[in-house]
């Protein structure tokens, strides 16, 4: 499976990455980039394995407020950036 970070001249830009890709995807490269395991992103948030992976693959869609935790405190970083919103980039999903 080829990975939607990379193209054949190396790594894509952040904003042409992330923009509109669906929540469990964008959710997978994000934990992947930052290099943990759905394991320890789990322990980061109180949730088991299993709940990241449902995530991750559906059809698991947390409540806005269970995404927020998992972005901001297992990710670590803004629901702004996880969701591409950068200046001048347009989110399209």
């Amino acid at each position: 499976m080829s990975s939607p970070l990379l193209t054949e001249h190396g790594p894509r830009p952040y904003p042409e990455t992330v923009a509109g890709l669906q929540t469990g995807e964008r959710f997978r490269i994000w934990r992947e980039h930052i290099g943990l395991s759905q394991r320890e992103l789990g322990e980061r948030v109180g949730w088991p394995r299993q709940e990241v992976s449902r995530l991750e693959i559906g059809p698991f869609e947390p409540t806005s407020k269970r995404l927020q935790l998992a972005v901001e405190d297992g990710l670590g970083i803004t629901m702004q950036r996880y969701w591409g919103e950068l200046p001048g980039v347009v989110a399209t999903g």
